[in-house]
């Protein structure tokens, strides 16, 4: 079954996902170099000219931003398409690996803002990076949306035996408990 959102949705990541991180990887390694060359400019008292290296590297920005919006807005579509869908067909869109790699997908790009978050940026692109992990966040989250819906239609719900009384109550509350860790640790 190859379906337009199933091809879109891996597609989605085998063509996305690595570009957004080589290119971030790429942007990180120019702010060393531009913060090197920031110190020479001041040294030398040329703080108001901007080098050719600070626009390649806010074009990359730019570039990688526009990048995480395409997958924001790919990524919705097909939110709004496995909205439309029966769950019986939702269920059969991923197959246990092709899961399993659309979670590795996830959790790169939350490596990856992790990183964003954590690196030392030069006060020239401060502006910029907030920008771009603020699409790059859009982007991840539109793709745990789609992840979340899928895995709602392929797994089963858990079903608490017991009635209203305070042991189900607990009983309840200590699965909700579970899962809450389980999802804060993924």
């Amino acid at each position: 079954m190859n379906t337009p959102i199933r091809s879109g949705s891996m597609s989605l990541m085998k063509d996305l996902t690595p570009a957004i991180l080589s290119a971030a990887v790429g942007i990180m390694a120019s702010y060393s170099t531009a913060s090197s060359a920031d110190t020479v400019r001041q040294a030398a008292s040329f703080s108001h000219q901007q080098s050719q290296e600070d626009v390649a590297v806010a074009n990359a920005i730019h570039a990688l931003i526009k990048e995480c919006g395409v997958m924001e807005q790919r990524t919705r579509a097909a939110i709004k398409e496995a909205c439309a869908m029966p769950t019986s067909e939702l269920a059969h869109l991923l197959n246990a690996s092709e899961l399993n790699e659309f979670e590795e997908y996830v959790q790169q790009l939350r490596d990856l803002e992790t990183l964003l978050k954590t690196i030392e940026v030069p006060g020239q692109f401060e502006e910029l990076h907030a920008n771009l992990r603020r699409a790059l966040a859009k982007g991840r989250s539109s793709l745990v949306l789609l992840q979340d819906l899928t895995l709602q239609a392929m797994k089963s719900p858990v079903v608490v035996p017991g009635i209203a009384s305070p042991v189900a109550i607990r009983a309840l509350a200590e699965h909700t408990t579970k899962r809450l860790v389980e999802l804060a640790n993924a």
